[in-house]
């Protein structure tokens, strides 16, 4: 295996189904063949032996007694048909292995007609055509036999239902969804049967060859073991079949791509086909094991991967002991609508369900195995893991047998003896299920942290001797409640043994039932939420990674009043005052709460209109409708939306603008604004109220295809009773004018993120004003600022207004649709701007631009003495699929914001949203990673650095054109090609070129979004696939580095401050065949590129090459830069990001 690709045999069945055989031979079922016919199945066997086979598998693929019952045969006769097939085969191993041949024999298990997971029928669903006991034994008898008559290898193979292959590896895979028959996709089916550590995992059957490389690359990335394939060649339920030639050409190319161990044919396969896979591999290199993962994976349907860097929600609703109404549902046998309490609390946030049926009056063992069946037939509870809650070691067994998934265990602790402890630790890891470890002993439950680390590091120990992981092991510390009278300060000691075993046991995890803490206070559940929320944000930052809550009634800890949450804390951590503030706490939760926000605002005491902006400003549509009919009562609606309801979106506004709060926030006080002019349409009979407020165009300017914060902009505005006509991307200057006038548009609003989308706002600023406009033109987008919209946009046309941020439209446009208010803020506008454009015209006057010449002679001269590493290869390597999931990004403040006291909450939903939508784009393969990468020889004329075809260097391939700092603001004045080897240095140097991107597909899924209403994932979505590009970017250029041998280097980007010149694209996309090899290309007509999550650079290999800007540069250097681009200079200044000094 680590020096060939071995090959297996190819399909028995297609083999055996061409002979002529009569009903006689084999009466329908070909394993009878092993005894009727046994010269025609060795036959076979020794023609794919010969034909270059290293293993071949016995004809038992349905040899078991459960399959064969369905032949009317007896258990006997099909342990008879496993022996002798195994035999036949074994015997023609050994004839070959006495010429020297490799030969092993496989003992094949097929997958039986029947299925543990699969409803079998709608009236029942808990029920199902077989159990996990009866096809564990019916496999172990078939294998005993296999095992006793001398194979080599047990192969279980075309599983289809994960819980069938465990109670028994390779795959079948749906041909369309690339999931099980029974729902897994190829992670979560990995996550369920990797604690056996199989010698090989593969997959075959229903797919041919060429629709196998996605999975297989997954597979391959995830499984440290072997990996084999042995795919259909087409047959014709899949419309086609696959030549020899062309099965072993496209097998030969996934084995290229290092993906295979183990290689071979299912369905259609023929010796012919398996002679020429073998020649097609012979010289390949097998597959590179990886090592083993030290994360916890754990799956459903879905796989969830914990890494220690998010907070897993339990939902706990489903325990007959922490819900009666559950319970009742239990004893009642109303499973389905037992189910919908689990449903709920996935829609609410759980990622896992916390199940427990335990009654001493009731079977709690039946209750637990209809009650998962009934789970595990809804796809949208059964894609997330199931945690298996129960003190009787029968009723655990029970529910571990019915999750095909990887589940966890709740909960084992050492109360009965080291003994009880280690049988029921090795049932959980017989199954393949984590486990739950209590801080409980032979004296009980520990109350200290030392004794809580004590019995953690106890029972780890035992464990490691039974060969369970450490990051298996998930340790309870025991969640006690507060003001409970004990002398022990329950939640510091529960916080410094997080601390602790996080300290001795990084690999393992941590959780707690944190429903437990506020116990003593669930008469007033408002102040219960808002105590479990804030002792869960300490203990988040003490290193607890799951709890076990209601997460239906989950409290936002930002928006407790901050005076509660003081109370709270002075009561989780002050022990000796625990009494007296939970009396202070129970009297302020009564005067100010049960639900704090709602009481707030009905608070008869707080104006109306005031509740009303607290509404907007809270995202709360609790009393809105009454509010807002008290607020008429003095106001007509059009005042209320100006006034209150549009001083509540400002003060939101602002917030978001300053980073305090995020996303999720803003959208959500829009929603509520949103109903707000809902209810007054519907409730005030003011016919001008009916109609929208104004119409607004909203467009990206030609050469821009970026538009989150356009999106925005609409939503909040379309929320404010505005009338939005988005005419989406690359929007000419000409159209734009031309739908303005045909909408009769009271605001035109344009974006763009890039430098060349400033010079298409010019054009249309100058557009508006030929034909005489007087409606407000606002700007907006990263490439702009308040001062480039003072100095280049507003002496075009007026007014003319920049956006500093999204939020903050609504409050202008309302401002400007004010006939009292709209002079004066027109006014300030044109004062600020005049204002702007008198300091700018100053400090350009005091800005030193050297002549380009001395700038030449302040130029970086680096000590090239020491040659350049010669490279090994050079040319183009396309990468596509490519893995960033161990790769880096850029993390800012990531994770430390998710625990951020005021914008932690958004910042969570934020993360949560990215990571559903990340697990839906990797299923559904949204955003393939692709890049192409050029290492070339190179050499640097001054500024510019020439690309040569080979080390000959005789003549360039192209030329990248370089500019150079002409300030004083540094020692030197640099350009980028100081860091590249002079020509006629006699240096041989390099340089990498790169573009990558995220695909096209991610544009289709934020289309959908927004068409399913779902802004805020969209919007994430968006910003998701350029985040996946720039950690794309940052994995290949470490993985370049390492190649290269280099200690460091850098990858400036095209339009950015070192390469600011966007037209330079256009040489890089065309040297790199960059829409051949990726799908990357430029829009016509400008330098934005297509698809929109792409970027393109360099790669720089010297170990000084550093970042900088050009800066501001002269005219002089411009028309010398022109003249070397062979173009003129007046065509640079829309494609540059720096200013030019005249």
């Amino acid at each position: 295996m680590e020096t060939k690709i071995v090959v297996l045999d190819g399909a028995m069945g297609t083999q055996l189904g061409s002979l002529n055989l009569t009903e006689t031979d084999y009466r329908g079922n070909f394993d009878v063949l092993n005894l009727t016919r046994p010269d025609i199945v060795k036959m076979c066997h020794m023609k794919y032996l010969l034909a270059g086979a290293d293993i071949i598998t016995t004809n038992t693929f349905n040899s078991t007694h459960v399959a064969q019952k369905h032949y009317s045969i007896s258990p006997d006769v099909a342990q008879s048909m496993a022996h002798m097939g195994a035999k036949l085969a074994v015997e023609c191993a050994q004839s070959v292995r006495s010429s020297g041949k490799v030969a092993f024999v496989a003992g094949s298990l097929g997958p039986t007609p029947v299925s543990v997971s699969i409803v079998m029928g709608p009236d029942q669903p808990y029920n199902r055509s077989a159990t996990f006991a009866l096809l564990a034994d019916s496999y172990q008898r078939e294998a005993d036999v296999l095992i006793q008559a001398g194979v080599d290898i047990i192969l279980i193979e075309t599983v289809f239902d994960t819980l069938n292959c465990k109670a028994t590896i390779s795959v079948a895979l749906d041909s369309v969804s690339g999931r099980t028959m029974s729902g897994q996709n190829i992670q979560a089916f990995w996550a369920s049967i990797e604690h056996s550590m199989p010698f090989c995992i593969g997959l075959n059957c229903c797919l041919p060859a060429k629709e196998l490389a996605l999975h297989l690359r997954t597979l391959s990335r995830i499984a440290p073991c072997c990996i084999g394939a042995y795919p259909n060649t087409g047959e014709s339920c899949l419309g086609k079949t696959e030549s020899p030639e062309e099965f072993s050409n496209l097998m030969g190319h996934l084995c290229c791509e290092g993906l295979l161990n183990i290689v071979g044919g299912c369905c259609g396969s023929s010796f012919i086909h398996i002679s020429e896979l073998a020649k097609a591999v012979s010289t390949i290199t097998p597959r590179h094991t990886p090592p083993r993962s030290s994360h916890l994976w754990l799956s459903g349907l879905d796989v969830t991967l914990l890494d220690h860097s998010s907070f897993i929600k339990i939902g706990e609703q489903c325990n007959v002991y922490g819900s009666r109404f559950f319970s009742q549902l239990i004893k009642q046998n109303k499973f389905e609508e037992a189910a919908c309490v689990a449903r709920s609390q996935i829609q609410s946030g759980a990622e896992m369900i916390d199940i427990n049926t335990d009654d001493a009056l009731s079977d709690s063992v039946g209750k637990m195995s209809a009650f998962i069946n009934q789970l595990s037939s809804d796809p949208a509870i059964a894609k997330y893991p199931f945690v298996i809650d129960s003190a009787d070691i029968a009723v655990v067994e029970a529910g571990l047998q019915r999750i095909q998934g990887k589940g966890i265990v709740n909960s084992l602790s050492l109360k009965d003896g080291e003994d009880i402890f280690l049988q029921k630790a090795k049932l959980c890891r017989e199954y393949g299920a984590s486990i739950i470890v209590m801080a409980c002993d032979e004296t009980g439950p520990a109350e200290t942290a030392e004794r809580k680390v004590e019995i953690c590091r106890r029972s780890a120990r035992l464990l490691a001797h039974i060969g369970v992981p450490l990051h298996e092991i998930i340790f309870d510390m025991n969640v006690m409640t507060l003001a409970s009278g004990t002398r022990t300060n329950n939640a510091v000691e529960f916080f410094e043994a997080l601390k602790g075993l996080k300290r001795e046991f990084p690999l393992s995890y941590t959780i707690g039932g944190v429903s437990n803490i506020s116990y003593p206070f669930r008469a007033l559940p408002s102040l219960r939420q808002a105590i479990t929320s804030v002792f869960l944000f300490h203990a988040i930052k003490a290193g607890l990674d799951m709890a076990i809550m209601n997460v239906t009634s989950a409290t936002d800890f930002n928006s407790i009043p901050q005076e509660q949450r003081l109370l709270i804390e002075k009561l989780i951590f002050d022990q000796n005052s625990s009494e007296d503030t939970a009396e202070t706490l129970i009297h302020h939760a009564q005067h100010h709460s049960p639900s704090h926000l709602p009481i707030l605002l009905q608070s008869p005491s707080i104006p109306a209109s005031d509740r009303l902006t607290l509404a907007i400003a809270k995202g709360d549509i609790t009393c809105l409708k009454s509010d807002l009919e008290e607020a008429l009562q003095h106001n007509t609606a059009s005042q209320i939306l100006e006034g209150p309801l549009l001083s509540g979106l400002v003060q939101v506004g602002s917030l978001f603008g300053d980073g305090v709060i995020f996303l999720p926030h803003l959208l959500r006080a829009s929603r509520v604004m949103h109903q707000a002019v809902e209810i007054l349409k519907t409730t005030t009979a003011q016919f001008e109220f009916q109609k929208p407020r104004g119409t607004i165009i909203l467009a990206t300017v030609k050469g821009d295809v970026h538009d989150i914060g356009k999106c925005i902009v609409g939503t909040v505005m379309a929320c404010s009773n505005f009338k939005v006509v988005d005419l989406g991307t690359q929007c000419e200057a000409s159209t734009i004018v031309s739908q303005a006038c045909e909408q009769k548009a009271d605001f035109i609003g344009v974006s763009g993120l890039i430098s060349p989308s400033l010079f298409q706002m010019e054009l249309l600023a100058q557009e508006l004003a030929r034909r005489k406009f007087h409606i407000p033109l606002l700007i907006g987008g990263a490439a702009t600022s308040e001062l480039h919209t003072a100095v280049k946009l507003a002496p075009l046309y007026a007014p003319l207004i920049h956006i500093r941020d999204a939020s903050l439209c609504v409050p202008i446009v309302s401002t400007l649709m004010n006939p009292q208010t709209r002079l004066h803020l027109l006014d300030t506008i044109k004062s600020k701007q005049q204002t702007l454009q008198k300091a700018y015209a100053t400090s350009r006057n005091s800005l030193e631009v050297l002549p380009f010449q001395q700038a030449r002679e302040a130029k970086l001269i680096l000590d090239w003495s020491r040659s350049q590493p010669r490279m090994h290869f050079t040319g183009i390597e396309i990468m596509r699929d490519y893995d960033v999931s161990q790769g880096t990004a850029p993390t800012n403040k990531y994770p430390d914001i998710l625990c951020d006291q005021k914008v932690g909450g958004d910042a969570r939903a934020v993360f949560d949203c990215a990571q559903t939508l990340l697990l839906r784009c990797e299923e559904q393969n949204i955003i393939p990673l692709h890049a192409v990468l050029g290492l070339f020889p190179a050499n640097s004329v001054e500024e510019d650095v020439e690309i040569y075809d080979d080390e000959s260097r005789a003549k360039p391939k192209c030329v990248f054109h370089g500019l150079r700092q002409q300030t004083h603001s540094n020692e030197h004045c640099l350009a980028l090609g100081d860091f590249i080897a002079p020509k006629g240095s006699g240096i041989l140097d390099y340089i990498g070129v790169f573009a990558a991107t995220a695909g096209t597909k991610m544009e289709a899924l934020v289309t959908q979004l927004n068409s399913e209403g779902d802004t805020e994932s969209s919007l994430v979505a968006e910003a998701l696939s350029h985040r996946l590009v720039e950690a794309l970017m940052e994995t290949v250029h470490h993985n370049f580095l390492q190649y290269c041998n280099l200690p460091k280097g850098i990858r400036p980007a095209f339009g950015f401050p070192q390469l600011p010149d966007h037209s330079e694209k256009e040489a890089a996309l065309a040297l790199l065949d960059a829409e051949r090899a990726i799908g990357v290309h430029l829009i016509p007509g400008s330098y934005a590129m297509s698809p929109c999550a792409s970027s393109c650079g360099m790669f720089l290999l010297h170990p000084e090459a550093e970042y900088f800007g050009v800066g501001c540069i002269g005219e002089d250097q411009l028309q010398h830069y022109a003249k070397r681009k062979g173009v003129v200079p007046s065509a640079l200044k829309s494609v540059l990001a720096c200013a030019v000094v005249d």
